[in-house]
């Protein structure tokens, strides 16, 4: 009974995803056919759909968004690391994370899109740069997930840790490693979204391919199709990076 509650209510979820989407579709194509200047402003998801196609085709689309892709994989896997272990350093050390946090909240209050042009002038406009843009953007979020992550954990169970007189070194080990990662795997999906900004944000400040270039070039050329182009495989490319993080909390899920 309740696994066919649960089939019916994905049934209903998928049904309610789809027909929004086809909804906007509609209602976009229909406001892009209503007239030539709506057409030039709004372009319609028909010729999105075939300029993606021919794009995939040509080979262009695909070589800038794996310049895309290479920029946030590798710089949100710095980020995460870099986060992940700056938070548990601070709960590791608690009164030197308690002094840290307003600093730390100070500069992840900071806007990506105000510092990134000093990244890429301080460590080029190659990869580097980006990848640096990129990690920026995702290392707060998981600094604080993992630190706020490890102290809720000591508290909940800090009391059957001095039933077994567990050390300090053991928590850390059986209990704060593997409850951060799981308490905090939402952020580490958010903090991928802004990975993608920030690879966005550093190819506009500089930058010859990458799908940030290919839409800055097409909003040069007022071609209004093709920035929706490289909006959708942005877009795609997100979701497919979140779909990837969502299977791997599902694998941490016996964790739980």
């Amino acid at each position: 009974m309740i696994l066919s509650f649960r089939k019916a209510s994905q049934v209903r979820i998928q049904f309610i995803r789809w027909g929004l989407m086809l909804v906007v579709l509609l209602l976009w194509q229909a406001a892009g056919s209503s007239s030539p200047k709506a057409h030039f402003f709004y372009s319609t998801p028909i010729e999105v759909i075939s300029r993606l196609f021919q794009e995939l085709v040509s080979g262009t689309l695909l070589a800038d968004t794996a310049v895309t892709c290479e920029e946030v994989l590798l710089g949100f896997s710095t980020g995460l690391v870099a986060g992940f272990a700056l938070g548990l350093l601070l709960w590791w050390y608690g009164s030197l994370g308690r002094a840290m946090r307003p600093f730390v909240i100070a500069l992840a209050s900071v806007p990506v899109f105000a510092v990134a042009p000093l990244l890429v002038f301080w460590f080029g406009v190659e990869l580097i740069g980006k990848v640096i843009v990129v990690a920026l953007s995702v290392v707060f979020i998981c600094l604080l997930s993992t630190y706020q992550a490890a102290e809720q954990i000591e508290s909940d169970f800090w009391e059957v840790a001095a039933c077994v007189r567990a050390s300090r070194l053991e928590i850390l080990r059986r209990m704060i490693l593997k409850g951060s990662i799981v308490m905090g795997s939402p952020s580490y999906r958010l903090a991928m979204a802004f990975g993608f900004i920030g690879a966005f944000l550093a190819e506009l400040i500089s930058s010859s391919n990458g799908l940030g270039h290919f839409i800055q070039r097409s909003s040069g050329l007022y071609d209004v199709t093709g920035i929706f182009t490289g909006l959708t495989a942005f877009i795609v490319c997100a979701l497919i990076a979140t779909l990837l993080l969502e299977w791997i909390d599902r694998r941490f899920a016996k964790w739980r």
